[in-house]
């Protein structure tokens, strides 16, 4: 999956308070440099599950990822990092639980290190958790996200295809392995599709 022709522009986090749970979080791009935009009610909950909590920067990924190392032809932009509305290297947005109102799973830093929170939605709530945790990097990181679909998924490392209904995320360690993490039945499972 490493690749030195990724791309994607810079990011950072703002805060909007819109009162629509749906269709309100999102990465918006704006040139060379994006925003991952969370709810009044979002953001609160990611404060209080942890105030130190700092999402990532694309800075903090290799510069593959965001810093454009060849033209879009055919060959190059198959490799590039595609940021949408509902991904970048370190959040996706997705319906993962099921209930038509979009979530977040984010990667960002406090003092103690790394962490991944999962923001999901309960009735018109969000319930934090946390699905990893990391001890404190200097270096740049070696894995990020991307959003996946529901629908159907093989994988030679698996005994089973794996059948989605709802979003999920995949979790890509460069140069090592890929997994899609997935909610069901009230808990995250992982599925491996790469090692």
């Amino acid at each position: 999956m490493h690749s030195s022709g990724w791309f994607v522009p810079a990011i950072t986090l703002v805060l909007l308070g819109w009162p629509g749970l749906s269709g309100a979080q999102q990465i918006q791009r704006n040139g060379d440099r994006a925003t991952l935009v969370l709810t009044a009610a979002m953001n609160a909950v990611l404060q209080s599950f942890d105030p130190e909590f700092k999402v990532r920067t694309l800075q903090q990924y290799p510069e593959f990822l965001w810093r454009r190392q060849c033209r879009p032809m055919p060959s190059c932009a198959e490799r590039l990092y595609r940021m949408t509305g509902r991904q970048a290297p370190f959040a996706v947005i997705g319906d993962f639980n099921g209930d038509r109102i979009l979530d977040v799973v984010v990667d960002g830093d406090n003092a103690r290190g790394g962490r991944r929170i999962a923001l999901l939605s309960r009735g018109r709530e969000f319930v934090p958790s946390e699905l990893g945790s990391w001890a404190p990097s200097d270096g740049p990181f070696d894995y990020w996200l991307l959003l996946v679909r529901p629908g159907k998924h093989d994988s030679g490392y698996e005994d089973a295809p794996l059948v989605l209904r709802t979003d999920a995320f995949l979790d890509v360690y460069d140069e090592k392995g890929a997994s899609i993490h997935y909610f069901r039945d009230g808990d995250w499972h992982v599925y491996t599709v790469s090692d």
